[in-house]
């Protein structure tokens, strides 16, 4: 962006890069997008560029305890959006389910994101 510029946005890699990725990453969940992808808007209608790390960054974010109760839906909803790849969060959770119900339902991609984590995580 040019310094002078008086355009303050900055687009969120959750709402706004994350959801717009090309088709052929469809299946990329957010956690394997941040950890693996850098991005570069290029051209002067801003579209991205998607480049393969080098090397994985560690990706930050909120680890809840599920034996506390107070933290069980917190722990599978992270899971779920972490590990199961969307365009829009609110098809993530169907009405009148659990977490936990919405959790097993995808079992399968919560699953794998959690060997990524734990892979990534001995990498480190």
């Amino acid at each position: 962006m040019d310094r002078s510029s008086k355009d303050i946005f900055n687009p969120s890699v959750i709402e706004d890069i994350y959801p717009t990725r090309p088709n052929n990453m469809e299946d990329v969940c957010l956690y394997e997008f941040v950890a693996n992808y850098k991005f570069d808007i290029i051209g002067e209608i801003g579209e991205r560029e998607y480049k393969l790390r080098s090397k994985p960054v560690l990706s930050n974010h909120r680890k809840f305890n599920p034996m506390q109760e107070a933290e069980r839906d917190d722990f599978y909803y992270s899971l779920i959006f972490l590990f199961v790849p969307f365009r829009d969060e609110t098809t993530l959770v169907m009405e009148r389910e659990t977490m936990e119900e919405v959790f097993r339902r995808h079992r399968e991609a919560s699953i794998c994101g959690i060997k990524i984590i734990l892979t990534n995580d001995r990498n480190y």
